[in-house]
Order: C-alpha cells, then structure tokens, then sequence
C-alpha cells in the first residue's frame, strides 16, 4: 500500500474538465445513430470472439467429455449384457437372435472397442500432453464428419425414420461438429 502511494505521489495530476465559462464552446458533433451501432456491434463482437479464445477449451473438452463419460457407461454395459440384451432393448422382447445378428454385435463390439480405446488413450494423451489437443480435435471433426456421412447413407437406404435417429442426428449437427469445428478454428486464431 504504502509503494502505491509513493508513486501516486510524483505522478502528475490530471487537469479538471473546461467549463463553458472559460470561452469554449460545448457543442460537439453528435455521431449518427449507424456509427453508434456499427461501433457498438464490432466491440460486441470483438468481445466476444475474445470470450471464445479465452474458454475455447471448453469447445472441445465439452463434447470430448460426453464421448469419454458415455463410452464408460456404455461400453461395459453392452459387453456385460450381451447381444440378446442389446436386440431386445433396441426391438423389443418379440425379436429374437440370429447367428447373423450374433455376428453383426461382434463386429459392432469390435469397432465399438476401437472407438472407446481411442477415447481413453486420448483422455490420457492430453492429460499428458496439452500441445496435442488442436491434433485430437482434428481427429474429432473426422470422426464426426464420417458418422454425419455414414448417417446420412442409412437413412437413404432407410424408409422409416425413428425420433432416436432424429435426435442422434441433431447432436451430430447441433452439438459435436459445431464445437469440435470452433475449438479447431479458435486454436488457430
């Protein structure tokens, strides 16, 4: 405290405002009501593109952390219930199992090992390395790209379209890509 009122001491002192008495004139020209907006929109949007590079590791680790929270939760909860209980969650309890749906849940578990191993090996990596999360980014927007045409493939294939599919979609559109694509272009600013 005492260093901070030293140094106010020697600082020089600010001059008091002209009044009008003083021969000047007060009459200065107003802006128009465009430069008042346009002024005001580019320092709002400046602060705000600001605010985004601030937190713009909330754009990725957001959706990152549902990928890693749901692959916890799910992975083990197909693995230990099996194909039956996956076909009759998904169809109901009149479905029943076929060597070639047996087949097709094994090759979903596999790939769906792949997916949540890359998952937890990229949670460590960047808990290790933060340099490499613009890379798992880009590695993200990938995935979520090639789901989006994979997607898109089926339901062309598809007659019939469920609320499920519809809300899985939208979070390929509304949620993952438009974060995971941010925090690739902030990272870059």
């Amino acid at each position: 405290m005492k260093c901070v009122l030293k140094s106010l001491k020697g600082a020089p002192q600010a001059t008091p405002p002209l009044s009008t008495t003083q021969g000047l004139s007060t009459t200065l020209p107003s802006p128009s009501p465009q430069q008042i907006t346009s002024t005001a929109m580019s320092a709002s949007l400046s602060s705000v593109l600001d605010l985004f590079v601030t937190y713009k590791d909330a754009f990725f680790y957001l959706p990152f952390g549902v990928d890693v929270m749901l692959c916890a939760v799910q992975y083990p909860l197909f693995a230990w219930n099996g194909s039956n209980w996956l076909l009759k969650t998904l169809a109901g309890e009149k479905a029943h199992t076929s060597p070639g749906y047996r087949n097709l849940y094994d090759l979903f578990m596999l790939c769906y090992t792949g997916y949540c191993a890359l998952m937890f090996y990229g949670l460590y990596s960047l808990l290790c390395f933060s340099e490499l999360v613009p890379v798992m980014a880009g590695i993200q927007v990938g995935v979520i790209l090639m789901k989006i045409i994979l997607v898109g493939r089926l339901r062309r294939e598809e007659a019939s379209d469920s609320e499920m599919k519809a809300g899985k979609d939208a979070s390929l559109y509304a949620f993952y890509l438009p974060l995971y694509v941010g925090y690739f272009a902030l990272s870059y600013l």
